[in-house]
């Protein structure tokens, strides 16, 4: 096909298809941008909505952990984990309570005498460890054969017991201080 039309309706032509060409792509990045517009609003509408339930659900959930049952027990969890560290050093030292109470609970022990407490304190100077043993005997006489029993011990050393413990003959209260060595 040959052109036959004058320069101007050329021009005319070629403005027009350019116009509608620029309104075609125009109208479809309007079209685009609206419907970003659209999508972004109710993407927005969604994180609104689900944000306000969470605060709400997290609003219940501090009041429930502010709650007194809650707070007691958070209190002691935290004083156990403030006296982990104790723990942890009492079991890296290597001094084993089951072997010293079973070796304290091998003593040959008078009928009659019977122990009410047991403090075992690893903290003493020379990697011993100080025992402190409270308790009841019926006689005086139990209490000098136990004291003869603990001296016969090899890990056992500077055995003390205290005065009060030797003053009534019956139903005597004693308290001994002991060191444990391995």
């Amino acid at each position: 096909m040959i052109n036959l039309l004058p320069q101007k309706e050329k021009d005319e032509l070629f403005l027009k298809k350019a116009k509608n060409l620029a309104i075609v792509l125009g109208s479809i990045v309007i079209i685009t941008l609206v419907c970003l517009i659209f999508v972004l609003l109710s993407v927005k509408f969604y994180v609104l909505t689900e944000v306000n339930g969470q605060s709400f659900i997290l609003q219940d959930t501090q009041k429930n952990y502010e709650s007194p049952d809650v707070v007691t027990v958070k209190n002691s969890i935290q004083k156990y984990n403030n006296s982990l560290p104790t723990v942890l050093s009492f079991y890296q030292s290597d001094k084993y309570l089951s072997n010293i109470l079973a070796a304290i609970s091998e003593i040959e022990k008078p009928n009659g005498l019977y122990f009410t407490n047991i403090f075992l304190d690893s903290q003493a100077i020379g990697g011993n460890v100080k025992v402190n043993i409270s308790g009841t005997s019926d006689t005086r006489e139990s209490l000098i054969a136990f004291q003869k029993n603990l001296e016969k011990q090899n890990a056992i050393n500077n055995i003390s017991f205290s005065p009060e413990s030797w003053i009534n003959p019956v139903k005597a209260n004693f308290n001994l201080n002991f060191d444990y060595g391995n």
